[in-house]
């Protein structure tokens, strides 16, 4: 299982879709998933949770996403998540997930890093709705909220940090490399 953690901006979806094509892992974009009703109805969210959440730039952490995301990630050995855990709230069962796979499934953790001077551009380039006034946001969301969790993973976790201000093909392969994935690993 590998997780990614950055601002956003900072290539944790790009990443994901480069492992989930070239290497065939299972690509959980959080974020993505919580914009799709149909997810948020098996979560038990309610769409104007979302929709408040999304307007303030507020890290979403109703109770049903943990179990929910955990099911999500025992059931498929090839995965990678981005954006879990995603709050002080997600640890215990972030915790309680690490330490139910198996010794032999690799956890890792990716961590994300750029400035805002790349990040804000990439996500103004990419037309999503909610890339407008609250990026600043969904920024300091980021480092008030999601960035202390990095000193709260399980010790089984192995942390890469990573420059993503590169090109993605670039990242991808220090990933690659790194973690020493290939298309036919089948532990992490």
């Amino acid at each position: 299982m590998i997780t990614v953690f950055g601002r956003p901006g900072a290539g944790k979806t790009t990443l994901g879709n480069e492992l989930a094509i070239r290497l065939g892992f299972t690509h959980m974009a959080l974020g993505a998933m919580l914009r799709d009703a149909d997810v948020l109805k098996q979560i038990g969210i309610e769409p104007e949770e979302m929709e408040r959440a999304r307007a303030s730039g507020r890290t979403v952490t109703n109770r049903g996403l943990y179990p929910w995301l955990d099911a999500q990630i025992r059931g498929t050995d090839r995965i990678v998540v981005d954006g879990y855990p995603r709050a002080r709230n997600s640890m215990t069962s972030f915790d309680r997930l690490v330490r139910s796979l198996p010794a032999s499934r690799t956890v890792s953790a990716i961590v994300l890093h750029c400035s805002v001077d790349v990040s804000h551009p990439r996500l103004q380039s990419r037309g999503r709705a909610d890339d407008d006034e609250r990026i600043p946001l969904r920024d300091r969301e980021f480092e008030l909220v999601q960035r202390p969790l990095l000193n709260l993973l399980p010790n089984r976790v192995r942390r890469l940090d990573l420059d993503a201000s590169r090109p993605t093909i670039e990242l991808f392969t220090e990933v690659r490399r790194a973690l020493g994935l290939n298309s036919t690993t089948s532990t992490a």
